[in-house]
């Protein structure tokens, strides 16, 4: 609900959002921050090339883990990493 509340500007009433299994089933549906984000990633891309992107995170080791340092996203899907200022570029403001 909370995903679907927050992307009604973007989808409108023509589109529908499409969910993921939740990555936890019992003892009630969960879904994964990654799970979420890839959820938007494709409704923001819907009908354009889909997006790929390997990349290094800024943010340090010791506070998501060695694995979570390095972005994977292969074709609107968050595989790995934690979604920073690197991926997303600098402002001037």
């Amino acid at each position: 609900q909370l995903l679907y509340s927050s992307c009604e500007r973007i989808i409108g009433r023509k589109h529908t959002l499409q969910l993921p299994v939740p990555a936890i089933m019992k003892p009630h549906a969960l879904w994964s921050g990654k799970q979420l984000v890839s959820s938007v990633m494709k409704l923001v891309v819907d009908g354009k090339p889909a997006i790929s992107l390997t990349s290094k995170a800024r943010t340090k080791a010791e506070m998501v883990g060695e694995d979570e340092t390095c972005v994977h996203v292969v074709k609107n899907e968050l595989i790995q990493g934690v979604l920073d200022k690197n991926q997303f570029g600098a402002a001037s403001f």
